[in-house]
């Protein structure tokens, strides 16, 4: 089952099932934001879950709005609410350290994917293993400051 249920036409009914079920839910594979409605948002936070995850996979701010949109409606604390960064696919370096920095402050928990990671410059793989490593992260605030 594709795990993005926010896309089915049906999702408010997906939903009610899974509250129903009171089974303890993980939508690891990541739920669409820009599909998201109230009432969803709403029913995430009725869920027994124990991680949510969106994606912000390209530099554009729909899917920005739509996360500080929903935000405030979800309940969630903000380590339960992880948001994948694709990069370097067809951003630059400073965009991708930008949206980590603009889902930092959201209380969003960012976890950065890398596209082709064999092929990916050194500096998108540190700044990888600074934001995915969270002891790292917590205790560094910037990216220009962390140090190996």
């Amino acid at each position: 089952m594709d795990s993005n249920i926010t896309a089915s036409q049906d999702c408010e009914k997906h939903f009610e099932s899974l509250i129903a079920s009171g089974a303890l839910i993980n939508f690891e594979g990541g739920l669409d934001i820009r599909f998201l409605t109230d009432k969803c948002a709403a029913q995430l936070n009725r869920m027994r879950t124990s991680m949510i995850h969106f994606a912000w996979d390209n530099y554009e701010f729909n899917t920005y709005e739509k996360l500080k949109y929903f935000r405030k409606l979800l309940e969630h604390d903000g380590r339960h609410l992880r948001v994948y960064v694709l990069t370097n696919y067809n951003t630059t370096h400073e965009q991708d350290i930008e949206r980590i920095y603009l889902l930092r402050e959201l209380d969003y928990d960012p976890f950065v994917m890398i596209y082709d990671k064999p092929n990916a410059p050194k500096i998108t793989r540190r700044l990888q293993r600074w934001c995915n490593n969270k002891f790292i992260f917590r205790s560094c605030s910037r990216f220009e400051d962390y140090q190996r």
